[in-house]
C-alpha cells in the first residue's frame, strides 16, 4: 500500500491545527454545542445585559433575595467579564474563518477559470479528424463536469468570453477559429486563444 504524499500544504494545516487545539486548551471553561441545552441557549440570546446587571445590584442590595440562593453573583460578573474579553477574540475567529473559507473558493475558482477556458479550446481541437484519441479526454472532462450540455456556466468565464458564448453558443470568438480552422491551422488557433 502506498504511503500518501505529504504536502506543504498538509504539512501547514496540521500546524495550525495543533496551534487551534492549544489555543482551545487554554480556555477552561470551553464548551461544545450540545442538543441538551441548546434551545436554553438561544432564548438567553434575547436577555440583555443590563437585566443580570440590574439582577446583580438587587441580589446585593436585599439580602432576602441573596437568602434564596438562586442567583450567584461572581458567576454573574464572570460570565459577563468573560463574554465580554471573548467578543472580540470570537470576532476575529470568525473573520478568520471567513477568510480561509473564501481563499479556498477564490483559489478553486481561478483554476476552474483556466479549466473551463482550456476545456473550450480541447472541445475545439477535438473536431479535428487528427486528433487522435483528444476527444475521450474532452468526454472525460465532460462527464466530470456533470452537465448533460458540456457548457460552463457563464459566470465562471471571463466576462468577454461568457457574452460571447451565451450569444453564439459554447466556444468563444477565439476558440471558435480553431474549431472553424483547417486541421494544420487549429493548433495555432488553439494556441492564440489559450495566449490571450
Amino acid at each position: 500500500m502506498e504511503t500518501p504524499t505529504i504536502t506543504p500544504s498538509d504539512v501547514l494545516a496540521a500546524e495550525i491545527a495543533d496551534g487551534i487545539v492549544a489555543l482551545a486548551k487554554l480556555i477552561t471553561r470551553l464548551e461544545q454545542p450540545h442538543y441538551s441545552n441548546a434551545s436554553q441557549v438561544r432564548g438567553a440570546r434575547t436577555v440583555s445585559n443590563d437585566f443580570i446587571i440590574s439582577m446583580i445590584a438587587m441580589v446585593e442590595a436585599r439580602p432576602e433575595i441573596a437568602a434564596l440562593g438562586t442567583f450567584d453573583v461572581d458567576e454573574a460578573r464572570e460570565m459577563m467579564q468573560f463574554n465580554g474579553a471573548f467578543r472580540h477574540v470570537a470576532d476575529r475567529v470568525d473573520a478568520l474563518l471567513t477568510s480561509i473559507v473564501y481563499t479556498m473558493e477564490s483559489w478553486k475558482a481561478d483554476v476552474v477559470r483556466d479549466a473551463l477556458r482550456t476545456y473550450a479550446i480541447a472541445k475545439a481541437l477535438a473536431r479535428d479528424p487528427d486528433s487522435g484519441n483528444l476527444i475521450n479526454h474532452v468526454d472525460t472532462l465532460r462527464r466530470d463536469l456533470g452537465r448533460t450540455s458540456g457548457h460552463a456556466p457563464s459566470e465562471l468565464l471571463d466576462p468577454v468570453e461568457a457574452r460571447a458564448r451565451d450569444a453564439d453558443g459554447d466556444v468563444p470568438p477565439p476558440l471558435r477559429v480553431a474549431a472553424d480552422a483547417e486541421p494544420g491551422q487549429a493548433e495555432a488557433g488553439a494556441d492564440a486563444a489559450a495566449a490571450q
